[in-house]
């Protein structure tokens, strides 16, 4: 996948909205992080994206008693279908029905019966941006997220002269004591990854939200227009410039 640094999204949503980018206090920084992270999720739910969706086998289980079960990867977002083969390497798979069942703790697919065998074909989870920026008197817990400049090696959210500004959110893996970063100790650290057909509608789709929050309607109006435009220009990069369609089923022709 294609993947983009979260800072020039940032810093073109800023500057849409008539902002400095050089000067970038906290609470607009948290501001459009959240209207970013939002249009992220818009944008990935709207398509079954070839980068996002995976294919995968999954365990199947019969209770005996009729129930059947297959266990959901970890990494799936959404399931979107199910086949008796793995429809990447064959035209010949047959989709399944499936039902999704949560109880609470754990998201199963029941079947209606054993098929023996299921592919399942999902979209990944959605990353969520949610972290503040890296502090190096900070011990990080797992799970904490926080916004670094890799480029600068600190949490600034102003580029360095001298240096590149690669400003990205990443998650705790294992607890850090301060000043353990994501470029003294990688391994602890995993970058939250977006992917770059998103970045022009993230960015036009947080200015258009906070055009909202500033009650100025009309032109939050024009700048959703101008959004959703980037989404389809996206759509069309895919479908028609790298023509990315589903293969055909000749399970059956007729």
């Amino acid at each position: 996948m294609r993947i983009t640094h979260f800072s020039p999204i940032l810093f073109n949503a800023l500057q849409y909205s008539g902002q400095d980018r050089h000067n970038i206090s906290e609470e607009t920084f948290a501001q459009f992080r959240d209207f970013i992270n939002e249009r992220l999720r818009s944008a990935w739910e709207s398509q079954d994206w070839p980068d996002l969706i995976r294919v995968a086998q999954l365990t199947v289980t019969d209770n005996g008693n009729g129930l059947v079960t297959a266990a959901i990867p970890a990494d799936a977002g959404e399931v979107l279908n199910c086949y008796d083969r793995d429809p990447l390497v064959s035209t010949r798979s047959s989709e399944l029905s499936f039902r999704l069942y949560d109880n609470g703790t754990t998201q199963s697919l029941v079947m209606p019966t054993d098929p023996g065998t299921v592919y399942a074909e999902y979209r990944i989870k959605r990353p969520e941006l949610v972290g503040d920026l890296y502090s190096v008197s900070v011990a990080y817990s797992v799970g904490a997220q926080a916004y670094f400049d890799s480029g600068s090696n600190t949490g600034t959210l102003i580029p360095i002269a001298g240096k590149p500004h690669y400003g990205n959110f990443y998650n705790c893996l294992e607890a850090t004591t301060a000043g353990q970063s994501p470029s003294t100790h990688p391994a602890k650290w995993q970058i939250v990854q977006i992917p770059y057909l998103f970045a022009p509608y993230a960015a036009r789709g947080a200015f258009s939200d906070w055009l909202k929050s500033e009650l100025q309607l009309e032109a939050a109006q024009v700048a959703e227009v101008e959004a959703q435009n980037t989404l389809v220009e996206a759509i069309d990069l895919i479908l028609r410039q790298q023509k990315q369609v589903n293969r055909i089923n000749m399970n059956r022709t007729y």
